[in-house]
């Protein structure tokens, strides 16, 4: 399995892959066909910020200019203006990972095979899943370019990390007369993601190389650079039959507890081994509130109003109420997901020491455990929502990766 960083960058550094091109003439193409890739979440603008000089990470001397995916001809007639000698950067934020297209997920998922250093065990995951924290998922990504020609070469000996036609990337950083874009994503960020980007990148343009993309632990696997998994969580999928006695099946059986959650500042959750009675959102409700304005539901927007007044802690039947109205309203099936997420928690062995079938399973699977987390409490979170579309809705419960055969038990058991 990948194994991920539990830390952050202290510096809040990125990482950078280096794309070369021959000359002027191409950069135009490249600008374009990235703003293009079906990767990007087209609902949100593009950020175009434009510099005097270099691209500057304190903003000074930078022009910003939001356009929508639509109009990105603008920024293509901008490059190509003889007048631009500057630099600028294109800003722009990924699709969340459940709202890939199927076609897309199956690609970008494949490219985990040529993840370097990887060991295959990523296959042991029967039905991956990400995470549906999207406080979780810092998908903005930027490419940064200049109009000026690199007149120095540069020794080769500094080509690292991922390289993508490779020929003619040393043959351009060994002469002079070439430009460099450079490609800024993490941490957190998700290695498939930027895999996708570069691959598609070097494909259509063959003079283009590639370099770069390690992490800050000098890898591609255990640093904090690509700390989010599209494999950190097993999904199951329970036929939805009536969501509130669905729901409360699975909590009287002890197959899942409803936690005390609260949020910080930045509305990071803190889940606590305290059962509760209500249910805690995952995400903030703008999706629905905007769906709200968008469709002229007043009844929709007080709901939302409620719950956000309620600091996204709700009764069963609020919740289902409030489940039920976005898809009798049309809500959009891939925002449903992460809309109607919330926190879950598998019982421990305390919750189950007077059910001994469930405890012998559970002590089963936390023999496969290293000592100092089989009793760690994040190892028993995970998240329950629906989702689906039209009359073929579910309910989904995501736990953690290594939690997945025990809960697949209980299931089968119960």
């Amino acid at each position: 399995m990948f194994v991920y960083s539990d830390g952050f960058e202290i510096d809040g550094s990125d990482t950078t892959f280096n794309l070369v091109i021959p000359g002027r003439e191409i950069l135009a193409e490249v600008i374009e066909y990235y703003c293009s890739l079906p990767l990007w979440n087209k609902k949100e603008p593009v950020e175009f910020r434009r510099y005097k000089n270099s691209v500057d990470v304190y903003e000074r001397n930078c022009r910003k200019q939001t356009i929508n995916f639509g109009e990105t001809d603008k920024i293509t007639r901008f490059v190509k203006d003889p007048e631009w000698k500057g630099s600028a950067s294109v800003q722009t934020r990924c699709l969340l990972p459940d709202m890939l297209n199927p076609s897309l997920k199956e690609s970008i998922y494949k490219l985990s095979e040529g993840r370097p250093g990887n060991k295959g065990e990523f296959r042991k995951v029967k039905c991956p899943g990400s995470t549906l924290l999207e406080n979780d998922l810092p998908l903005t990504v930027s490419l940064d370019f200049d109009r000026n020609i690199v007149t120095y070469p540069i020794d080769d000996k500094t080509i690292d990390g991922i390289v993508l036609n490779r020929d003619p990337l040393v043959k351009q950083i060994s002469d002079a007369g070439y430009i460099q874009l450079y490609f800024h994503c993490g941490p957190s960020f998700i290695y498939e993601y930027a895999a996708f980007v570069m691959t598609s990148l070097a494909e259509r343009f063959p003079s283009l190389g590639i370099y770069g993309g390690l992490d800050c632990a000098g890898g591609f696997m255990e640093g904090c650079t690509y700390s989010t998994s599209l494999y950190g969580y097993e999904r199951f999928k329970i036929p939805l039959k009536s969501l509130e006695e669905d729901i409360k099946y699975l909590i009287d059986n002890k197959i899942i507890k409803l936690p005390s959650v609260t949020f910080d500042t930045y509305f990071n959750p803190k889940v606590e081994n305290k059962t509760v009675c209500d249910i805690t959102l995952i995400n903030k409700t703008d999706g629905a509130e905007n769906f709200a304005l968008e469709t002229d539901c007043d009844e929709l927007y007080f709901m939302v109003d409620e719950i956000r007044k309620k600091k996204y802690r709700i009764d069963l039947k609020t919740y289902c109420t409030y489940v039920s109205f976005l898809i009798e309203r049309g809500y959009p099936p891939e925002n449903l997901v992460y809309t109607c997420a919330f926190h879950m928690l598998i019982p421990d062995r305390n919750d189950i020491c007077h059910r001994p079938e469930l405890l012998s399973m559970l002590e089963k699977n936390l023999g496969d455990f290293d000592e100092d987390i089989r009793d760690k409490s994040w190892s028993y979170q995970g998240f329950v929502t629906v989702s689906g579309e039209q009359d073929e809705y579910v309910i989904e419960l995501r736990v953690d990766r290594r939690m997945g055969e025990y809960f697949d038990s209980v299931l089968n058991f119960l």
